[in-house]
């Protein structure tokens, strides 16, 4: 008995007249331009009654029919709203100081961005795979010298899975690399931990393209392709690419989002 009784103070809670007001206005507009209206069952009935007189039974399956559509329509606007979606819009390359006198870092980072009204739980980044293509020869991907999955860390907050909130742009690390007097073209991964065969194989000139999968509750699973080399580069103005997705043959390189 008391859960029913919390079930009905429930929904006469819920049951506001001002909302149900505004509901019934919003229905009894939508139930009347499909009723009537240049819709694919408004259209054929109007044709048909100025031809036929409608039977009762076809008269009350219409608008039972008109009913359940202006009902569905009304909900699908909310829904798509609300649903939970988010994708991968920007690359960004970051110069920030370290509590180590004439030290400092560049990080390469992607921006998640929640496309939706409502938060995107759990979100967290992993490295697939790593990919190298020498600059003397740069028609052709070697590797992946690097294929077992790690997590991304987020910038600031480390590697465990965050919320997004819709629009607040959050970072996620790719890779970063020391820039100080002398230093070492060493490309270093930003995952938790660095594993000490993909530390080594960074160790070298070429391009790398890190291969990311950013999954969430809810939602489906972004793919992206990140290219970064320092060749011919200052160490704090690197070449960055973004692309949607993995390619298939990489031979043929991919559909670059933007550019750095």
């Amino acid at each position: 008995m008391r859960r029913l009784s919390d079930s009905f103070r429930s929904f006469k809670e819920g049951l506001q007249p001002k909302l149900l007001w505004e509901y019934w206005l919003a229905f009894k507009n939508t139930f009347w331009d499909l009723f009537w209206g240049a819709t694919v069952i408004g259209i054929p009935f109007g044709i048909y009654t100025l031809i036929y007189a409608p039977s009762k039974m076809l008269l009350l399956s219409y608008v039972l029919a008109v009913v359940f559509m202006a009902g569905y329509v009304l909900w699908k606007a909310d829904q798509v709203r609300l649903m939970t979606k988010f994708k991968i819009t920007d690359i960004k390359v970051v110069e920030t100081p370290t509590n180590q006198i004439n030290l400092n870092q560049v990080y390469v980072q992607v921006v998640p961005r929640c496309l939706s009204e409502t938060p995107i739980r759990e979100c967290k980044g992993h490295l697939l795979r790593v990919y190298i293509k020498y600059t003397h020869d740069e028609d052709k991907w070697e590797g992946p010298i690097f294929d077992e999955p790690v997590d991304l860390g987020w910038s600031i907050y480390g590697s465990a899975s965050r919320t997004l909130e819709p629009n607040i742009s959050q970072r996620l690390n790719v890779c970063f690399w020391n820039v100080s007097p002398g230093s070492f073209r060493i490309i270093i991964p930003a995952t938790e931990p660095i594993p000490s065969r993909l530390l080594s194989a960074l160790n070298s000139s070429g391009i790398f393209r890190f291969e990311i999968r950013v999954t969430a509750a809810d939602c489906s699973a972004v793919n992206i392709s990140v290219d970064v080399t320092l060749d011919g580069c200052e160490l704090n103005k690197p070449i960055v690419s973004l692309m949607q997705g993995f390619t298939e043959d990489l031979d043929r390189g991919g559909d670059s989002l933007s550019t750095i």
